[in-house]
């Protein structure tokens, strides 16, 4: 206060740095799923900044898991899990590897995120994607089918089991004469065939399917010739 007043020549100084409050947010379409096959697919992220997710993926049909439950890999209804998984810089796609699912099933995979912040803000709304794996496997016969029963002079049933929903062709041809491909059998067109069928609906695994033949000969040798899909 006095007067003059008396300035300071060397301005005082203090560095500072303002805090992050905010979780992560992920980036638009996150989180996602590729490379889905029927037992394996990968689950993707990118956040808007850098963090680290938890994630676990469950059948569609259970219930939701909350945010403690992700982190702590603790859902009882989980097929894998995994985390936590860093994610260094900000809208960058970091990828992780999911096995344990089942072929041609509904799942839903559910992430929790938080920042590299101390303490870390970690988000309050679980992230979800729904995704459902694939069948890339043809359906198999089931042991003894196909296979031919009640059969007369002129007649026969054709039946089969298969180990999974799908249908089936089917030609009866006489033992003498040569195999059709998949393309004849399918395409009801071998010039040999006696009988024809099919499409013909196999709608549940395990559970025989009857189709009637006729047309045959007495005391003939044939051999019925099937497709599935």
């Amino acid at each position: 206060d006095s007067t003059p007043a008396n300035r300071v020549t060397v301005v005082g100084t203090k560095t500072f740095s303002t805090s992050d409050l905010d979780a992560p947010a992920f980036v638009t379409t996150f989180p996602d799923v590729d490379n889905v096959a029927e037992t394996t697919a990968d689950v993707t992220v990118q956040l808007d900044e850098p963090g680290q997710v938890w994630w676990s993926i469950l059948p569609a049909s259970a219930p939701a898991p909350s945010v403690a439950d992700v982190v702590g890999l603790t859902d009882p209804d989980a097929v894998d899990v995994g985390g936590p998984t860093s994610v260094p810089t900000a809208s960058t796609t970091v990828t992780m590897a999911a096995d344990g699912l089942s072929p041609e099933t509904d799942y839903v995979v559910y992430m929790v995120a938080e920042d590299d912040s101390t303490p870390a803000n970690r988000v309050t709304v679980v992230g979800t994607k729904t995704f459902s794996t694939s069948d890339l496997d043809a359906p198999a016969f089931v042991t003894t089918f196909p296979d031919v029963d009640n059969v007369a002079e002129t007649t026969a049933d054709v039946t089969v089991q298969l180990d999974e929903p799908g249908q089936v062709w089917w030609s009866i041809l006489p033992a003498s004469a040569p195999a059709p491909s998949v393309a004849d059998v399918v395409g009801l067109t071998d010039p040999d065939a006696v009988d024809v069928g099919g499409p013909t609906s196999v709608p549940t695994a395990s559970t025989t399917v009857t189709m009637a033949a006729d047309g045959l000969s007495p005391e003939t040798d044939y051999v019925v010739y099937m497709v599935a899909e």
